[in-house]
This record gives C-alpha cells, structure tokens and sequence, in this order.
C-alpha cells in the first residue's frame, strides 16, 4: 500500500473527504523493488504497455466473499515482449491518474521475446489491509 493510498483512505474516514472510486485501474511492471513512495520504472521497450481492467464487483469480487482479501476473478494478460524489457522485480495497481497504489514484488526474472507472455492468473493477485 503506497502512501498515496494510505493517505486517501485516512482522509475517507478521518476527516470525510470523498474519494470517487476509478472506472478502471492499470496493472503495470516495474524494473524496481515494490517501495511505500509508489516510486516505478517501467520497461522502455514500445511492446510493453499497462493493462486497464475496470473497476468493479466481477473483476475484483467483494472481499467478504474471499475471507476479506480482495483478489483478481479473471486472468490479466499482458502483450507479447517483441524486445527486452528488463528484469521485472515489481507488479504495481494505478490510477487512471498514474498514482500508484498498491505495489508487490514478483520474480519474473528477465523479459523479453524468448520468453512467455507475462499474465496473471485469476486469483494470483491478492490483497488485504494490514
């Protein structure tokens, strides 16, 4: 959770300050390590791009329903790498806005053409509150 989210939620509930939920969110990779600042590097390669998903009950089911952990219902796919596109060390969520609000580390190793597509799985994604 980065400090721009921690900050949202606490406005919401101390203070009243309305946060309108995003339409959509973008799952994105990062060259770096998962940090609260919400700090990425993206691959540079024109291949990569951020995935939009929307933002809603069917793609990210009620965290009731999960044991209170908010999870992924369907897969995420990313385009096919057609260059290298670094050692990727973090997944991220974002903003339409490109605020960055969650971050986790992953272990994709490098990416590129030889390798697989990189997709994550329905259910992979998880998240709980601290």
């Amino acid at each position: 959770m980065t400090e721009v989210f921690k900050a949202q939620v606490m406005d919401l509930y101390f203070g009243g300050v309305a946060v309108e939920p995003p339409e959509y969110l973008e799952f994105g990779l990062s060259l770096t390590p998962a940090n609260e600042a919400g700090l990425v590097v993206e691959p540079a390669h024109p291949s990569y791009q951020r995935r939009e998903v929307p933002n809603d009950a069917l793609t990210f089911p009620p965290a009731g329903l999960a044991g209170g952990v908010k999870l992924n219902a369907g897969e995420i796919r990313f385009p096919k790498a057609t260059g290298d596109w670094g050692e990727i060390k973090s997944l991220f969520v974002a903003d339409p806005l490109g605020n960055v609000l969650l971050m986790g580390d992953v272990d994709l190793g490098r990416v590129g053409p030889a390798g697989p597509t990189v997709h994550i799985p329905p259910g992979w994604f998880t998240w709980r509150l601290p």
